[in-house]
């Protein structure tokens, strides 16, 4: 199977960990997906504009986080707060949706 094209960091990229834009964004990485392989399939975060459809994460995939110049700044943070565990729980189930985007505004993304 051909491999794909990943950084290095990818590999080991957690829930917690900060990362940062080509731009110096910092993000937080909400939602870590693999493949079957282990290879990063994409990460959510909490979003940063609100949108037409009013939810309070975004994706990426692996090949837009290596476009957009994403690097982990080493810095990981436990996610307890009740904003984290609600957001968590939207991400967990995509249907719930207790959460807009206009209560994830100002938090670290």
């Amino acid at each position: 199977m051909k491999r794909r094209m990943q950084s290095p960091w990818m590999a080991t990229v957690q829930v917690g960990d900060v990362l940062r834009t080509a731009s110096g964004t910092l993000r937080i990485a909400r939602e870590v997906s693999r493949y079957k392989d282990g290879d990063l399939r994409s990460i959510t975060f909490a979003i940063r504009h609100c949108s037409w459809t009013h939810r309070p994460t975004t994706s990426y995939g692996y090949t837009d986080l290596r476009l957009m110049g994403y690097e982990p700044i080493g810095v990981r943070i436990a996610l307890n707060s009740k904003l984290d565990r609600e957001l968590s729980a939207d991400i967990a189930d995509h249907r719930r949706q207790k959460l807009h985007c206009c209560d994830v505004r100002g938090v670290l993304n």
